[in-house]
């Protein structure tokens, strides 16, 4: 159950009708698992920026995909709802009856898919090179003075008795 009182439940908006939180895990347990399992991701959804923030989750511009941001002023409206890009986008009409919040994302995803090339692609950019960089220090062939990563322990040996490993490791104190 949610630590604070709900004033008023808005199951219209979200599906979720008190009695579905009966049971159910704290705020805090809640937020700190989305956070983890989230970390590092990109997350993909529709106008989930304020959701986002109800999670504390404030990623970086690159790890976010929102489909009402991507198609803004396509349908001649500023932020287009979800409703209408599944039936432009895909030719499928969803909440009909019950909002659903995981029909809500499955539908997000597929047009995330459809739309792929669409996106402005730059997950090149400060998140894939530092996961990038993570992933060659982790390496066992990985030569921190050059930043280099060798296919194997015989090419890394064949690398530090080479002429550019030492002429850039002589500035180093091992």
């Amino acid at each position: 159950m949610p630590e604070e009182p709900i004033v008023h439940m808005r199951t219209f908006i979200h599906g979720i009708a008190e009695e579905d939180l009966i049971g159910k895990q704290s705020d805090r347990l809640l937020i700190s698992r989305v956070k983890e399992l989230t970390a590092g991701k990109i997350l993909v959804g529709h106008n989930i920026k304020s959701d986002l923030e109800v999670l504390e989750i404030i990623p970086t511009q690159a790890r976010v995909r929102d489909t009402a941001e991507q198609f803004a002023w396509t349908l001649g409206k500023q932020w287009p709802s979800l409703k209408d890009l599944a039936s432009q986008k895909l030719g499928i009409e969803i909440q009909t009856g019950a909002h659903d919040s995981k029909e809500d994302a499955f539908v997000s995803l597929l047009i995330f898919a459809k739309e792929f090339s669409s996106w402005k692609n730059d997950l090149n950019d400060d998140f894939l090179q530092k996961r990038k960089e993570e992933n060659m220090r982790s390496s066992p062939f990985y030569c921190r003075i050059c930043n280099i990563v060798c296919a194997s322990s015989e090419n890394l040996k064949a690398h530090i008795v080479g002429k550019k490993h030492a002429k850039k490791a002589k500035y180093y104190i091992y």
